[in-house]
Formats: structure tokens, C-alpha cells, sequence
């Protein structure tokens, strides 16, 4: 998280390497091990603490130190500019404390010789304390925050059964460009690595559900996981365990993959639907007036991240932009939600002349569809009609809404009228079609 107030701009180096002061670290706790994701640290895990340190910061190319009042607590560490102060002048969360470090003491005479880092996944912060004795009660109350992770993941044996792809991969760590061999598993929306394929206690993970993209370079086997505070470099030992593993990683997303095959309604699906009868059914244009392109895709960012934490906000999307964004899940689907194999007899069955014998042919079609295809086919066209109820004030009636969604559900290559008349059939009578199933 970026300081609040104070713009902090901080190298990896202040220019001062080694010196004539030595520094006994002897009596000092060992700081603790890197880590590269956040994770909620429970407040009684932390010792509050509180006292002067000076950090290093300031704006670009006049970096120097301050005197700040510094205090630990179940908020994280918060640095202000004097002890009476009420506002921080900025904030270091629990969850983005990674790694601590001892620092090389100034040179000759500088005051500054009791110095260490404390590493997050954004940037690295520079402090020094007033007296050794100063630096090692921070650092004993700070190393808390770091370690409280390693034994959450000690806390449980490893289920290697339930992975998705294990194999080695190379690994930049820290604040270092420096690539480490790890023995890497993925289990659900985290990537464990271990320092070997012996070790049974990760060293750490990635969180998956904070990842905003997924880059490749083929030439060079590697792959690149963008989280807002750090991009995460992976490397592949060849191309094809590259591509293995971005499969992997891919198949994860809910936008572009199959509908599940376990015969439920996708949870995106229920989602943008609720949110709409709940704040878009009387909206005029619904589901025909597109929402806001930027808007659609950060949301389609946060459903492949987290689709089963979500929540739709009405003060950040509007209707039209859910709206959107479910069609959108539609058309990224690798097959319409209608099946090029069960589409032409739907189409075929809803031109019979015959009203009556028209809609048996259509509901004796749509029970051939696969179960969730069904099941989620059942659930959209209850949903336009309790939309197309209120066409009054949204303008989009019955037929509308089958113009709208035909080329959704359907192919776009097959019986385009005998499609949009399957349409209206599957919205207007959706009761006797779907009832017994």
C-alpha cells in the first residue's frame, strides 16, 4: 500500500556501503523468511509497540532520513511526524510485511548505524534505530508479522493428491531478480512453492486471487503473474512445461473456459442477474444499451480472480454494466450456451407452423442439452421474462430481449430466424417448457 500523504520514493541502495562502525548482531532475532503474497495476520498475533525510528524516504533524488514516531499495532506500522501527531504520515499493513533484513551501518561518523529493512511486496522501507538495543526490540516485536505465515503453513500436512500441476519452476524472490529453482504445486487459486520436490512444508504461495494478468515470453520459457503491488516472474525449464502450466493457471478463469460440468448455474451468471433485477430491471435499454468498456473490464478482471467472493457494488457499476458483462461471460464461452448439435433441431422445432406441436419439438430439444448447459438455459430465460415484465419502463419486451440474446446463446452461423423465434418460445414460455425438468 502506497504511504498516505507523503510521497516516499526509495532505492535499494543509500549510497553508503560497509563502513568502520561494526555492528554486533549477536543478541539480535534472526529476521524472518522472505514471503511474496499478503495474508491476513490476526490482531493478537501482534505486539503493539511503539517509539522513534528515523526512516529513510522523501521525493525522488533527495533521499535522507527523519525522525518519526513510529507505532505497531493491529493496524500495522504506522509512521507520523511527531508523537502528538493524529494522522500517519503513512501506513505499513500487516498483510504487506514480507521480509526483514539487517542493514550495512554508514560510513565513519553517521549517526545512522543501526539500520534495517523491512520488505514489502511493493517497495522496501529503511529504517534505523536510536541504539542496538532499540533495533532488536523492533525487530523481535516485527518479526512476528513476518513469520506468522510460516507457521500457518506448517500448521497443516500438504495435500499433494488434490493439485492441479506440480513440477519445478525458476523463481525471482523478494526484492531480487535473482532466479531460484522451486518445486511448485497448484492447489485451487494458490501457487505453493517449496525450496525442493522433498520439502513437504511450502516455503510460501502466490495468491491467485489477486493476480490482474497473465503474460507470457515464449522464447525465454517464462511467464509473468501482475498483482497491483508486484509482478511475479516464473520460469519453465522447457517451452512445454511452460505452456502446461499457463494451461493450468488459465483454466482457473471463469471468462473464455467451458461451463462446469457439475450441472450448476455458474456463479457469474447468478450474480449479474441478481444485480440487475435488484437494480437495472426498470432501467430502460437493459441488456440492449452497453455499459462502460473500462468498467466491463475490470470487472471481468475480478470474476476470474474471485467470481465466489464477489460482490457488485451499484455505487461502482451500473446495471448496463452488468448487464454487459453477463453477455459478455456468454460470448467468451468456447461453445454457445446452445450447442452447435442440439441448435439446429431448437431452431427447426420452434418454425413448426403448429403452435402446440412447435413447442413440444422445442422442449424435447432443450432436455438434450447437457445438464448445466440446461440448467443455466432454464434459469436465463426465467430471468427475461421477469425482465421483459417490466417493458413498460425498460422498453425491452419479449422480443426484444430474444433479438439481444439469440446471437448470444446461439451460434451465429446457423438458422438465424429459427433461432430468434426459438428465443421468444424459451422467454415467453419458459414455465411449460422447463416445468417438469
Amino acid at each position: 500500500m502506497a504511504a498516505a500523504k507523503e510521497y516516499i520514493h526509495d532505492d535499494g541502495s543509500d549510497g553508503e556501503h560497509g563502513g568502520s562502525d561494526d555492528l554486533d548482531s549477536s543478541h539480535l532475532p534472526s529476521p524472518g523468511p522472505t514471503f511474496d503474497v499478503d495474508e491476513e495476520l490476526a490482531p493478537e498475533d501482534v505486539q503493539e509497540y511503539q517509539g522513534f525510528l528515523w526512516k529513510k524516504g522523501g521525493k525522488k533524488g533527495t533521499w535522507d532520513w527523519a525522525r518519526r514516531w513510529c507505532v505497531l499495532s493491529s493496524k500495522g506500522l504506522c509512521y507520523f511526524k511527531q508523537e502528538t501527531d493524529v494522522q500517519p504520515c503513512g501506513l505499513v499493513q500487516l498483510h504487506e510485511m514480507l521480509e526483514l533484513k539487517l542493514s550495512q551501518p554508514g560510513k565513519g561518523a553517521s549517526p545512522r548505524k543501526f539500520r534495517f529493512e523491512l520488505v514489502t511486496a511493493g517497495r522496501t522501507y529503511y529504517f534505523s534505530a536510536e541504539s542496538s538495543q532499540d533495533m532488536g526490540a523492533w525487530l523481535n516485536v516485527l518479526a512476528t508479522c513476518t513469520t506468522s505465515r510460516t507457521r500457518q503453513l506448517a500448521s497443516k500436512k500438504f495435500d499433494f493428491e488434490n493439485c492441479t500441476i506440480t513440477g519445478f519452476l525458476h523463481k525471482t524472490g523478494g526484492s531480487s531478480k535473482t532466479y531460484h529453482k522451486r518445486w511448485c504445486a497448484l492447489l485451487g487459486r494458490k501457487l505453493y512453492y517449496f525450496l525442493s520436490n522433498t520439502h513437504e512444508t511450502p516455503k510460501d504461495f502466490i495468491d491467485l486471487t489477486i493476480v490482474s494478468a497473465i503474460t507470457e515470453e515464449e522464447q525465454a520459457n517464462t511467464f509473468h503473474l501482475v498483482t497491483p503491488k508486484r509482478t511475479y516472474d516464473l520460469r519453465a525449464d522447457t517451452l512445454a512445461d511452460m505452456q502446461a502450466w499457463l494451461a493450468a493457471l488459465r483454466a482457473l478463469n471463469v471468462f473464455g473456459n467451458a461451463l462446469p460440468a457439475d450441472g450448476a448455474v455458474p456463479r457469474v451468471v447468478t450474480l449479474c442477474t441478481t444485480f440487475v433485477e435488484q437494480h437495472g430491471a426498470d432501467v430502460e435499454g437493459i441488456y440492449r444499451i452497453p455499459g462502460s468498456v473500462a468498467t466491463i473490464n475490470a470487472l471481468c478482471t475480478r470474476v476470474d480472480q474471485d467470481v465466489e467472493s464477489l460482490r457488485l457494488d451499484p455505487e461502482h457499476a451500473t446495471a448496463h454494466d452488468v448487464a454487459s458483462l453477463l453477455k459478455q461471460y456468454f460470448r467468451d464461452l468456447p461453445e454457445p450456451l446452445i450447442p452447435a448439435h442440439i441448435a439446429p433441431r431448437l431452431a427447426q422445432a420452434a418454425l413448426v407452423p403448429d403452435h402446440n406441436a412447435s413447442l413440444y419439438a422445442v422442449q424435447a430439444a432443450a432436455v438434450e442439452l447437457p445438464p448445466t448447459n440446461f440448467a443455466t438455459l432454464k434459469y436465463m430465460c426465467a430471468h427475461l421474462s421477469r425482465v421483459s415484465e417490466q417493458s413498460e419502463t425498460n422498453r425491452m419486451s419479449v422480443e426484444n430481449l430474444a433479438v439481444v440474446f439469440s446471437p448470444t446463446f446461439f451460434s451465429l452461423c446457423g438458422d438465424m430466424r429459427g433461432n430468434l423465434q426459438c428465443m421468444r418460445l424459451l422467454i415467453q414460455y419458459h414455465e411449460w417448457i422447463f416445468a417438469s425438468y
